[in-house]
């Protein structure tokens, strides 16, 4: 009888690590292809610190320098000064799409409709967006190389 406890305690407390840590792993996150772009307005209502910082950044404030240089329609500056330029639902111009002029929450972490919909649980929210997002930093940073008039931005 001692023989089987010594046997089955620490193997079930194995079997219970192995499937919690089955249970628990981070997942890799799957936009929906349908997911849309949203105002950065709705991420604000829960990320309300975020959306402080956020609010006085260049990201947020990255259009204004478009306007400023009368760029606001040049297809080359766009991607980068707004969020989801020539992609589906994202900023088409600033009479059509207002909210996402200037770099939102989206720009890095993917559009947000299924991230703020109702009912979803945290995990599921927590899965419709990229929280991964350190390369995509450079799909727009790596410009300012290249650009003679932004190079030392």
């Amino acid at each position: 009888m001692k023989r089987i406890i010594v046997i089955v305690i620490p193997t079930t407390i194995i079997a219970v690590i192995i499937i919690s840590a089955i249970i628990y792993m981070p997942r890799a996150v799957a936009i929906p292809p349908n997911a849309k772009y949203v105002s950065d307005k709705k991420c604000y209502l829960c990320h309300r610190q975020q959306a402080k910082n956020h609010i006085k950044s260049a990201h947020a404030n990255s259009f204004k320098s478009l306007t400023e240089n009368n760029q606001e329609k040049n297809p080359k500056c766009l991607p980068c000064h707004t969020t989801g330029y020539s992609k589906p639902g994202g900023f088409v111009d600033v009479k059509t799409t207002p909210d996402l002029a200037g770099v939102g929450c989206q720009a890095c972490h993917g559009p947000g409709s299924a991230h703020t919909e109702n009912g979803l649980s945290k995990e599921q929210k927590r899965q419709s967006v990229s929280l991964n997002m350190p390369n995509s930093c450079q799909s727009c940073h790596k410009i300012h190389q290249e650009h003679i008039d932004i190079k030392s931005k």
